[in-house]
């Protein structure tokens, strides 16, 4: 799980990386520029902010972010002050999920929480629930090893990286996919990679360009070839005509459809 933060005051950078642990990456940017720098390199499923900037609250900044990146969690961290009674209720309309108040409300447990709320809401746990909800019978296990493929999307390059991070040997894996009559982990790879992509370019200030970046692409004409061998359409005509839901429910009927082919071969080898 990767974390963008930026926070000016160092005493919430050590309370949250002393709170979060080695459980979710951070990233640190500097300054607002920094950070949307940064998110244009690399996939986020959470920012955590701090929208004071010395003596001045900078409304603006945090709204615009929600704008341009809709489908990444923001939450607020900060030192409170009365001056934020009027931008928090801007904050929340804007869809800021939660705020915590530096020395007041930021124990170790506290950060946790807050962000365990907010990574429900991230690109990868809300595809992982489209899916979940169109295949209720995945067992645990192939839920962990689909779980590891989204959020590590944009790095896994082949199904042996995918068996490594998830602990499991590529026979494991395969084996394991094909009980659970999905589709092969080579397919399965390519419709997550697919998934995260709709995800990512459904935010306004994603350009297929920085898809990409992030997804390693050695050049964009590959992306292109995986989105119409995939779909049979261009990366740009996927982000006006379909969402990320639309994939996954795609990608559950062929594991449907595969799971029942593979039902009726083994009853007729019965």
């Amino acid at each position: 799980m990767q974390i963008l933060a930026c926070l000016s005051e160092r005493r919430a950078r050590v309370r949250l990386s002393r709170a979060l642990g080695s459980e979710y990456a951070i990233a640190w940017a500097s300054d607002w520029d920094h950070l949307e720098s940064l998110v244009r390199e690399m996939a986020v499923d959470v920012f955590v902010v701090d929208p004071r900037r010395g003596l001045r609250v900078d409304v603006a900044a945090v709204c615009r972010l929600r704008e341009r990146y809709p489908s990444i969690p923001t939450v607020l961290y900060t030192e409170f002050h009365t001056d934020l009674a009027d931008p928090l209720l801007a904050w929340g309309d804007a869809g800021v999920c939660g705020a915590i108040f530096l020395g007041q409300s930021d124990s170790d447990w506290d950060l946790h929480r807050l962000l365990e709320t907010a990574t429900a809401r991230s690109a990868a746990r809300q595809i992982l629930g489209a899916i979940e909800a169109e295949l209720p019978d995945l067992g645990d296990n192939v839920r962990r090893v689909l779980s590891v493929g989204l959020y590590e999307a944009t790095s896994l390059r082949s199904v042996q990286d995918w068996a490594d991070r998830a602990d499991i040997s590529r026979r494991a894996l395969y084996r394991l996919f094909r009980e659970s009559g999905l589709l092969t982990p080579k397919t399965c790879l390519q419709w997550l990679r697919l998934l995260y992509a709709a995800k990512a370019l459904s935010d306004p200030g994603v350009s297929v360009e920085d898809v990409v970046f992030r997804m390693r692409y050695s050049a964009p004409p590959n992306f292109w070839a995986h989105v119409n061998t995939m779909l049979g359409i261009s990366p740009s005509e996927m982000r006006w005509s379909l969402t990320a839901d639309d994939l996954a429910d795609r990608f559950a009927r062929l594991c449907r459809m595969q799971a029942g082919a593979a039902r009726s071969e083994r009853s007729g080898t019965a």
